[in-house]
């Protein structure tokens, strides 16, 4: 080995890269916890608490935020979001009940269906003409509806998406309650919510009953860092503690809580001014890329008006859809991602067929916006529009196909099909683009030919597909067709 991953990660200092992509702290060495790092690294000796049994210091720091966040009750998570999705879903449901979960839930979100052998009842999120193939907003009455229809009491919801849009959660919560239900947010990608006017309003102060954050996504805190916060009496504390036991290792790291100790005093002490200065640089950035003429920025007026609904202005989403470089060549996502990246030096946090991601936090630099902002005006100067008479199947809406539960189908006999001969068969494989990690299809779900073109208009874009055992998909594992069907 030429270089080991310490060694590879002390370089990332050198190389001059700037990292618009997750943690939140963008290796912006703000004081000396990794200089401690060492020192930080213990286990639970005597008057450092137990984190699942926390009487002392742990307790304390929990109920902090639990007051900062304005939660009844918060629990630390060193696993991720992924630890809180599947505590939250276990703790609340039954096993073999229906739960409604909107459609571009995170994969653990479907690995917690398989663990209760729940039956998903979905809510899409909006799509539309014009909108770059970026989900929107899930609507309070397709929850209800949904509800009505199934008879499931707990409810799934990712707000905002990796892209920014937020979903009505007081309405949605209000639907929820007023039929005796649970709401249970997936707010990973808004950790930072709320402390600023300039950002829309958390969850947790929306109505849902447990909202599950991700600290390190858009905060400075140290990855695998999240919150579960438990907002309403409807949630049994015991059985999130119980499940939350179970999902997370039983030697929680103090680096990684010390990070969150850390991150959650700094908001309490300087969040004001910090998010100040942050939302004055995104104001400005905002208004300054309006004048590119053919890159588009996507920002709050336009998902008002393409969804009806509000917007994280902290994730930067620069769309290239129907352009063309100056040498006649078709321009997409991965084309701009990696010109920011060499050329540039500029890391995306995603990239899709049709637009990057760009993921901010109070960390991010006045030089960094500088830079991107430098950067997207040379390349639009580089690029002109075209008139796109391609049909964009990634703006396409999906349609229910689930023919079985996932535990069944994960469970049923098996074989083996070339992907193109998969039309008409049950998936026994996830199949989903990561970044961000939702599935685009599911085991048990019947592969119609819209979402197998989608699939196959993926590969072509050259992004990242991943899920089934055969990477390079060109085989699939299917159900052998049984009488377990729904």
């Amino acid at each position: 080995m030429k270089e080991t991953l310490y060694e590879k990660l002390l370089s990332l200092k050198h190389t001059g890269e700037y990292p618009f992509h997750m943690p939140g702290h963008k290796r912006n060495e703000t004081d000396s916890l990794f200089d401690e790092i060492v020192q930080l690294d213990i286990t639970e000796i005597e008057g450092f608490d137990n984190l699942h049994h926390a009487e002392g210091i742990l307790k304390k720091e929990q109920e902090f935020a639990a007051e900062l966040y304005g939660a009844e009750e918060t629990f630390f998570l060193i696993n991720g979001s992924t630890a809180g999705v599947l505590a939250a879903i276990c703790a609340t449901t039954d096993e073999n009940q229906a739960i409604v979960i909107s459609r571009n839930a995170h994969k653990s979100a479907y690995h917690a269906l398989f663990l209760k052998n729940l039956t998903g009842c979905y809510v899409y999120p909006q799509s539309g003409e014009g909108v770059y193939g970026i989900c929107g907003n899930i609507r309070p009455e397709d929850v209800a509806e949904q509800m009505d229809e199934s008879g499931a009491k707990v409810v799934f919801v990712t707000s905002p998406t990796y892209e920014g849009i937020l979903s009505d959660i007081a309405r949605i919560a209000e639907e929820v309650h007023k039929r005796d239900g649970i709401l249970i947010v997936d707010e990973a990608h808004g950790a930072h919510l709320g402390f600023h006017s300039y950002f829309p309003e958390s969850a947790v102060l929306q109505g849902a009953d447990i909202v599950v954050q991700s600290m390190h996504k858009t905060l400075p805190s140290l990855t695998q860092t999240a919150l579960l916060h438990v907002c309403s009496d409807r949630v049994c504390r015991k059985q999130i503690a119980m499940w939350l036991g179970i999902f997370q290792t039983s030697s929680p790291s103090y680096v990684l809580m010390a990070s969150m100790s850390r991150c959650l005093h700094m908001l309490k002490q300087q969040g004001n001014e910090l998010f100040e200065v942050y939302a004055g640089r995104l104001q400005s950035f905002y208004n300054n890329v309006r004048k590119l003429q053919h890159l588009k920025v996507i920002h709050s007026t336009f998902v008002e008006e393409k969804f009806g609904t509000t917007f994280d202005p902290s994730k930067i989403n620069i769309c290239v859809h129907s352009l063309i470089d100056e040498e006649g060549n078709g321009y997409q996502g991965k084309e701009l991602a990696r010109e920011l990246l060499d050329n540039y030096g500029l890391q995306m946090e995603m990239v899709s067929g049709n637009y990057v991601i760009a993921m901010t936090s109070i960390n991010d630099t006045q030089e960094g916006f500088d830079r991107l902002e430098k950067a997207l005006f040379e390349i639009d100067g580089r690029l002109c529009g075209e008139e796109d008479k391609s049909k964009d199947v990634l703006t396409q809406q999906m349609t229910d196909s689930a023919a079985m539960t996932i535990k069944a189908a994960l469970g049923a006999k098996k074989k083996k099909e070339t992907w193109m001969d998969c039309v008409g068969k049950i998936s026994a494989e996830y199949i989903y683009l990561y970044p961000p990690g939702s599935p685009i299809l599911t085991p048990g779900e019947r592969i119609s030919e819209s979402i197998w073109q989608k699939i196959e208009h993926c590969k072509e874009l050259g992004l990242s597909v991943q899920g089934p055992e055969d990477g390079s998909l060109h085989t699939l594992w299917v159900v052998e067709e049984s009488e377990h069907l729904l």
